[in-house]
């Protein structure tokens, strides 16, 4: 297990900044696997101040999350290119 058990992360920042989010596949005390999805928003009052949202998702749930994942977003408008694409694609450089 690594610093904090963190196994991954991969960051995507988007809305010129203001907006980050966090993709974190990490071990607890346990030896448990799972993802934590984090939303990071910079707050428009003071640059210095976040809000923070998080979601865990276990790595035994992870199958049966991505399937529903991918059915919700079958139903949004495609925004930057067919959603099928970008859904069952492999991921494009990320960090």
């Amino acid at each position: 297990m690594s610093k904090r058990g963190e196994l991954h992360t991969s960051k995507m920042v988007v809305a010129n900044g203001k907006r980050t989010y966090f993709f974190n596949v990490k071990e607890n005390y346990r030896g448990e696997l799972f993802l934590s999805i984090v939303e990071s928003v910079r707050s428009d009052k003071d640059e210095e101040t976040y809000k923070r949202q998080q979601i865990i998702i276990y790595n035994e749930h992870l199958g049966e999350f991505i399937s529903f994942f991918r059915k919700a977003v079958t139903h949004l408008p495609p925004s930057v290119g067919p959603v099928q694409d970008v859904l069952f694609s492999p991921p494009k450089n990320v960090s």
